[in-house]
Order: C-alpha cells, then sequence, then structure tokens
C-alpha cells in the first residue's frame, strides 16, 4: 500500500472538509446578520460565488475577503432575484390549496397545468444562483438562463434534487450539519453541474460560431 498516497488522500479530504464547512459558516452567520430576510438571499450569491471559483480549480483564494466583496456587490440583486423567487412560491402555494379544492375534472386540469408551471420554476431555481455567480446579466436574464441550464442537465437536476433530499434527511438526524455543511456542499454540487453544462452549451456555441464562418 502506497502510505504517502492514503496520507496524500486524507490531507486533500480534511482540507475540503475545512473549506466547506467554513463557506458554510459564513452563510449562516451573514444569513443570520442580514435578519434572515435581506441575507439570505445575498449570502447565498456570496457562497456560489466562491464554490464557483473552486470548481474552477482557484483553491487557493481568500474564502472571507472573497464571500464580503460578493456580499455586497450582489446584495441588492440577489434579494431582488430572491424576492421573484418567494413571490412565485407563495403564488404556487395558493393555487394548489385552491385547485385541490375543486372538485373533478377541472382541478385535476388545473393542478396538472400548475405542477408544470412549478416544475419550470424549480429548474430555473435550481440554477438562478450558480448563474448569478457566473454571469453578469440583467435581471430577469438570470431566470431565462438558469432554465436554459436546467433543461440542458436533466441528470444535473435529478442529480442536484437528490442530494438536498440527502442533506436535508442527514440534517434532522445530524442538526450540526445545518451549521458546517448542509448548504456548502448542495452548492458544490449544484455549482459543479452548471459549470459543466455551460462549458458544454459555450462549447456548441463557439463550435456553431466556427461552421458560420467557414
Amino acid at each position: 500500500m502506497n502510505r504517502g498516497g492514503i496520507m496524500g488522500g486524507l490531507n486533500t479530504l480534511m482540507e475540503w472538509i475545512t473549506r466547506l464547512a467554513y463557506v458554510n459558516l459564513l452563510w449562516v452567520l451573514f444569513t443570520i446578520a442580514g435578519l434572515v430576510v435581506f441575507g439570505l438571499f445575498p449570502a447565498t450569491a456570496a457562497m456560489f460565488a466562491v464554490v464557483r471559483k473552486w470548481t474552477m480549480k482557484e483553491l487557493d483564494i481568500p474564502v472571507f475577503q472573497t464571500f464580503w466583496r460578493e456580499f455586497r456587490a450582489e446584495f441588492l440583486k440577489s434579494n431582488g432575484m430572491g424576492l421573484i423567487l418567494a413571490a412565485m412560491a407563495y403564488v404556487f402555494y395558493v393555487d394548489f390549496q385552491f385547485f385541490s379544492s375543486l372538485d373533478g375534472v377541472v382541478s385535476m386540469l388545473l393542478l396538472s397545468a400548475s405542477g408544470s408551471l412549478f416544475l419550470v420554476y424549480l429548474i430555473t431555481s435550481l440554477f438562478v444562483f450558480p448563474v448569478l455567480a457566473h454571469y453578469k446579466l440583467r435581471l430577469l436574464q438570470y431566470f431565462k438562463q438558469a432554465f436554459l441550464i436546467g433543461i440542458s442537465s436533466p441528470v444535473g437536476v435529478i442529480s442536484i434534487i437528490a442530494a438536498a433530499v440527502i442533506i436535508y434527511f442527514l440534517t434532522i438526524q445530524f442538526p450540526a450539519l445545518l451549521l458546517f455543511f448542509s448548504g456548502s456542499s448542495l452548492a458544490y454540487i449544484t455549482m459543479g453541474f452548471a459549470m459543466r453544462t455551460i462549458r458544454m452549451m459555450e462549447e456548441k456555441k463557439n463550435l456553431n460560431m466556427d461552421r458560420v464562418e467557414e
């Protein structure tokens, strides 16, 4: 057995555990500092900005400085996006409650239509913060780009949802995970799939441009 290899692997594992725990702790603290309502979305945007750097192999970035810079820079935009997402979630909740109270075919048709729209909402919401971390766009363009990435990566969508469910149940069993790993681990998984899809889309776009030029 290669002892050096084992020790190197353990060292890498501990480094990643430390990174994820640190940025998750920042996410929780900055969310609380913003009284949750005004802190959750900018803290999430800042966390994804840090994680994006890691997925691009920039592992030596100053985490706190990067987090703090992005928290301030995206404060208004991320809260605007969060407000839109929260309002849409509330509308879906009210719709489902109302449509469920109806009878017969009408109820089934309305629930089916609302469910389809909710699926679009879910796919978009999964990738909107990775898009915010990677692009500089107008507010509503983030939602469009997030949806395009989502429908281009069905495996990613399923994997992220599965990871979210697993993390949720682990957090119930081990509440300390909420403080140290719940947000950052899911953000890293989500950002990884998002960046993979973004690269594929950009390569396809460049290939198409090359063909036009020819």
